[in-house]
């Protein structure tokens, strides 16, 4: 939720790993935290951002977890080792921070795993445009999906010219911000963005010669079968020259010649689908392997 950001500027990482396991969930905060301490949550909660966000009780954001840790540290030392491992598991999470610079996002596992109802685990964070430098920003973005082997990841902002185009398309679904999910990946892609990393299903679907060499200012392989490419060289033509970005969003999409994202005329609205677990049949889409 990106209420109260004007212009909100969205990056989100989706990655094929589950991050049900206590560790790699936290391991995913630590490493966000630790690339980006502006954006420091100042609150957090699992339904509502009410408590008080702690960098040093990490254990806090795991249901159960901070007791666990602590019956198992009051045990002599020759007991802890074999004392049973938590076996709970992360619930996703909603922060806030209303100091500048302002923000909120959210850090989610996978759910229904197990079948066609599974899900990304998730990143995203939101932010009042120019509020996070562009070097920052595209940083966080590449170094955090490749440490999570990410299916695809992205930075835009949703300005007021694209608004109606991303809600039609599925890539803002609450129109306050862009977020979009896995089983509206598994119809099309809604969109290039101004940042957008390609990961593996992508890489193959799109091919990655086609993606290095597609009309952008920056196309780069930074981990394997993973591309990042950058439509323009500068995050604010989304603010300042949106008409041109949009021309640039066009131009990528026709050059890769293959039909995987929205188009209006497909005669489907994004929203009046009624099951969004099954594979669409209408644009070219991958196959995911999402891992427990």
């Amino acid at each position: 939720m990106a209420v109260g950001i004007s212009n909100p500027t969205t990056m989100s990482v989706l990655s094929p790993h589950s991050l049900l396991n206590s560790d790699a969930f936290l391991g995913s905060v630590k490493f966000f935290l630790e690339m980006m301490p502006e954006l420091t949550p100042e609150k957090w909660g699992w339904a509502e951002p009410t408590m008080a966000f702690d960098s040093n009780r990490l254990a806090e954001l795991i249901p159960g977890l901070e007791e666990h840790e602590r019956v198992r540290s009051a045990l002599p030392l020759e007991l802890q080792a074999s004392f049973p491992a938590y076996a709970g598991r992360p619930e996703p999470i909603g922060w806030v921070r209303k100091t500048a610079p302002k923000a909120n996002g959210h850090f989610g596992p996978s759910w229904g795993y197990g079948g066609e109802r599974a899900t990304h685990s998730h990143m995203y964070v939101n932010t009042k445009a120019n509020a996070i430098g562009q070097a920052s920003l595209t940083r966080l973005l590449r170094e955090y999906s490749v440490k999570m082997e990410c299916d695809l990841g992205h930075i835009d902002i949703l300005t007021p010219y694209y608004k109606d185009i991303a809600f039609r398309n599925g890539a803002s679904q609450f129109s306050d911000h862009i977020s979009f999910t896995t089983h509206v990946l598994r119809h099309w892609l809604p969109d290039v963005f101004w940042a957008t990393v390609y990961g593996p299903p992508y890489v193959k679907l799109l091919g990655k010669d086609n993606l290095l060499n597609a009309p952008a200012a920056v196309a780069e392989e930074i981990g394997e079968n993973m591309v990042y490419v950058q439509l323009t060289d500068k995050l604010a033509d989304a603010v300042d020259l949106p008409e041109e970005l949009n021309e640039a969003r066009t131009a990528f999409k026709q050059s890769l010649a293959v039909d995987a994202f929205y188009r209006e005329d497909c005669g489907v609205d994004c929203h009046d689908i009624l099951d969004l677990s099954v594979h669409g049949k209408i644009f070219v889409t991958p196959s995911f392997e999402l891992r427990s």
